[in-house]
C-alpha cells in the first residue's frame, strides 16, 4: 500500500491468488499484516524492501534501517518481533545464505552475517572495505549477493542502474575471512546471478 508500505499479505495456503482473509477454513485462509496492537502477528516498523525466508518457521522483513522476524505460522499464533534497530538491508536481492544456513546481507554499514538461530547480526566487513561497502547508494545501484558453496565464497555484485558506469564485484572468502574485488565488462552487468551448485562450469 502506498499509504502503509509496512503492511504485508499472505495468500491462502496452496492458492497464491486468493487473498480473502475471511475464507474458511480459517486455518488456511489468507492473512493480512496490521499495525494495530490488537493483532497478534503485526507488521514491521518501516517500509519493506526485502523478504527473506529462513528455514521453515521464519520470515525476515528487511527495511532500510531495521529488520524484523516473523516466527511461526502467521495464520496461527505467529508473531513478529524486532531483529535489529539501526541496521537494515540495501535491497530485495542484497542477501544470500551459505551452506550452513547463515544469512549474509549488505546493509548501510557494510556486510553482515546473521548466524543460523541467531538474533544479532555481525558486521564482518568492518573498516576493511569501508570506502566500498559503506557508501553504496541503493537508489542508483542494483545489489545482488550469491554464495558459491564449492569455493566457500560470497559474491557481492554492485551494478549501477544507469547502464553506463562500471560495476564492482566484491568477493568474501568465508574460510579465510578475506575480501578482494574485481570488475566485469560493462555489458555483463550483471543483472542476474545464480549460485554455483558444482565444480564444473556447466553447473
Amino acid at each position: 500500500s502506498a499509504t502503509s508500505p509496512a503492511l504485508w499479505y499472505m495468500s491462502r495456503q496452496f492458492d497464491p491468488n486468493n487473498f480473502d482473509t475471511s475464507a474458511t477454513p480459517e486455518a488456511t485462509a489468507a492473512v493480512a499484516g496490521t499495525l494495530t496492537a490488537s493483532n497478534v502477528v503485526g507488521a514491521p516498523q518501516e517500509p519493506i524492501v526485502a523478504l527473506i525466508p529462513w528455514q521453515d518457521d521464519y520470515l525476515i522483513f528487511g527495511g532500510a534501517n531495521s529488520m524484523s522476524m516473523l516466527e511461526g505460522d502467521p495464520g496461527y499464533q505467529g508473531a513478529i518481533f524486532p531483529l535489529t534497530q539501526g541496521v537494515g538491508i540495501l535491497g530485495g536481492r542484497a542477501w544470500a545464505f551459505d551452506d550452513k544456513d547463515n544469512l549474509y546481507f549488505l546493509g548501510s554499514s557494510g556486510l553482515y552475517r546473521l548466524p543460523r538461530g541467531g538474533r544479532e547480526p555481525i558486521n564482518i566487513s568492518g573498516r576493511r572495505l569501508a570506502t566500498r561497502l559503506d557508501q553504496v547508494d541503493a537508489d542508483s545501484t542494483f545489489i545482488q549477493l550469491a554464495y558459491d558453496a564449492y569455493k566457500k565464497t560470497l559474491h557481492i555484485f554492485l551494478t549501477p542502474i544507469n547502464g553506463t558506469d562500471q560495476g564492482v564485484h566484491v568477493v568474501y572468502d568465508t574460510f579465510l575471512d578475506a575480501f578482494w574485488e574485481d570488475v566485469y565488462p560493462l555489458a555483463a552487468g550483471p543483472w542476474a546471478v545464480a549460485p554455483i551448485m558444482g565444480n564444473k562450469d556447466e553447473d
